[in-house]
Parts: C-alpha cells; structure tokens; sequence
C-alpha cells in the first residue's frame, strides 16, 4: 500500500509504502516529480498512478505513475482534464482509473477515466451529482462508491459509479456520523470503508457501506493514534485497511470484516511532522476482486 505525496505541513515528494498484511514502519519507495499535497490515487495489480494535486503556487492537472513491484521515483504518464485539479477522490477495477471531483481552485462535478496499463489523456466519464473536493473513494469490481467532500462547507452525500461504463453518478446514501470531506477509503470487494476527514474540526470517526446495495453508512469504529485525524490517507487488501497520516507520522489498521478501533501499525519514518492528503492507493484492493 503506497502513501504518495502531502501537505506535511509544507508539501512533500516522498513516497512511503507498507506491506498491509503485516505491521511495521512506512519504508521509502522513491519521489514524485514535484512536492504535491492534495493528489489522489489509483491503481491496479501493478502500477498505480498518482494524479492531480497541488504544485505551490499551482494546481496541477499532471499524472504520474509507478511500477508498485520495484522502487524508484514517479515517472509523468499524461494529463487530467484540467478541470479536476486538486483533492479529487478516485477508485479503480483490474482496467481502468477513475477520478472524481476536485478544485480548480472552485470546486468541479466533472468524472474522468484512464485505462491504467496505457499514459496519455483520461477521457470524460461523466458527472458527480453536485460540485466537490476532497472526496473519498472505495470500490468493488463493478462499483465505485465516492463520500463527502467539500462545496466549500462539507456535505454528507455518497454516490456511486459502475466503474467499466460512463455515465453520471447515482446517489447512495449519507454518512451517518458527520458531514465531513478530506477522509481516507478503502475497501475490500464487499465493504467499503471512510475514515478521519474534516467538519472543518478534525475528526477520528471510521464509518463503512455495503458496496453492493445501497444506503447509508455505518458507525465502524474510530481512529485512535495519536493525532491521526482530519486529512488521513487509507490503503487494504482483501481482509485489513490501514489508515495514517493526518497531523501524525502515525499508522494504525483494522480489520475490515469486524468493528472496531485502529490498532498500532506502525508510523511514517521520512515524514514524521504531519502526512495530511496523500494519494493512496495499493495492490491489493476491492476493485481487483
């Protein structure tokens, strides 16, 4: 599970990554092309991309990309539609990227897709039901299911995708908790779930959905690491997400199937002030089935 890019608090190019299935120390896997907070992430089995964010003074429309398998720094693989900007949230199958939402710096609806094995410009999805940044995702094979966000008060939508058509988003419910934006997702192939985020006051709650119906979501637990909260970044496999960052250089994890507070992980060993809005995204996640 990979940790790229941050505000922390200034912006940073570092790119950490854990192995989910076990508990350890983030360990340094290269650097971005620029220091940028606010992007997202997606990704497949084996490459995972890297797209949007904030380039001080700019917000950037640039895509780069990483083979998950080796180290090495970030290489620029193409463009976002300028329109989406910084702090869009994204998820993924096996074939293809989707990011959503965003800030320009007003905030956009716009939905774009990218074949992820190929680089060049993503193509126009569709549109989310209403205009926003700092929304989380978590997917499944077929779905994708993005929470929150901010217009620039933050919202409580959820609204989903069918990830291999286009189309506009569809609404599925509200968080339960809290209208916040700026949380981690994640999820496996059953259960999605959105951690941390901003009301503005920064928040610890982890609330979850059921990727195949519809609804709201549920109360699941709470972040419990030493200032592990508002703008976290969240990563899984098939059984366990693992959640850090925020104002912390810390990593705590659950184990998707239960409810339940985090549990220590590990921490961040490069940037250790603060990891807030970093793209995430992993090998091991929902959308792969």
């Amino acid at each position: 599970g990979f940790f790229a890019g941050a505000y922390s608090p200034t912006r940073s190019d570092v790119i950490n990554y854990v192995t989910v299935s076990t508990l350890g120390n983030a360990i340094d896997f290269g650097n971005l092309g620029a220091a940028n907070g606010g992007p997202t992430g997606f990704s497949d089995s084996t490459r995972g991309w890297i797209a949007g964010g904030n380039i001080y003074p700019t917000i950037t429309n640039v895509m780069e990309y990483v083979t998950m398998a080796s180290s090495g720094n970030a290489v620029d693989g193409g463009d976002l539609i300028t329109a989406t900007g910084a702090r869009p949230g994204s998820v993924a199958n096996s074939i293809r990227g989707i990011v959503a939402g965003g800030s320009t710096p007003g905030q956009v609806k716009t939905i774009v897709h990218h074949t992820i094995q190929t680089t060049g410009i993503v193509q126009d999805f569709g549109d989310l039901t209403e205009v926003k940044s700092g929304v989380a995702g978590v997917m499944s094979p077929t779905r994708g299911v993005f929470a929150g966000g901010r217009q620039p008060s933050t919202i409580d939508t959820i609204e989903y995708v069918t990830i291999a058509s286009t189309g506009n988003a569809v609404l599925f419910g509200e968080l339960s908790l809290d209208d916040r934006g700026n949380m981690g997702g994640a999820s496996n192939t059953v259960r999605g779930l959105y951690g941390g985020g901003r009301t503005p006051t920064d928040l610890t709650h982890i609330e979850y959905i059921t990727m195949a119906t519809l609804g709201d979501a549920v109360d699941f637990g709470d972040l419990t690491q030493s200032n592990m909260d508002g703008d976290v970044g969240a990563v899984s496999n098939s059984t366990r997400v693992v959640i850090g960052g925020g104002f912390s250089d810390e990593i705590g994890y659950v184990e998707i199937a239960s409810l339940g507070n985090t549990t220590q992980f590990g921490k961040f060993t490069v940037q250790t002030t603060a990891n807030q809005d970093p793209a995430c995204f992993s090998n091991g996640h929902g959308g792969l089935g």
